[in-house]
């Protein structure tokens, strides 16, 4: 017999855990032509209440000048 719900286990805050999704496109770089971007991602430090937001860099893309010039 149960006395209450079931305690959930602890909570492990991973902040190297990969990222699926980017939520925005944060910055745009363009060198001799070639084009950078960087992707960010919000997210959350789920150990304090109320838990801070910070936005972390999720990814880079890179595309040369030859796939810019159409």
């Amino acid at each position: 017999m149960m006395n209450g719900p079931p305690s959930l286990p602890p909570l492990i805050d991973n902040p190297l855990a990969p990222e699926f999704f980017a939520d925005e496109a944060t910055g745009f770089f363009i060198h001799q032509g070639n084009l950078s971007i960087t992707f960010s991602s919000a997210r959350v430090d789920h150990l304090s209440d109320p838990g801070p937001v910070s936005r972390v860099v999720v990814g880079r893309g890179f595309c040369r000048s030859r796939r810019l010039r159409g």
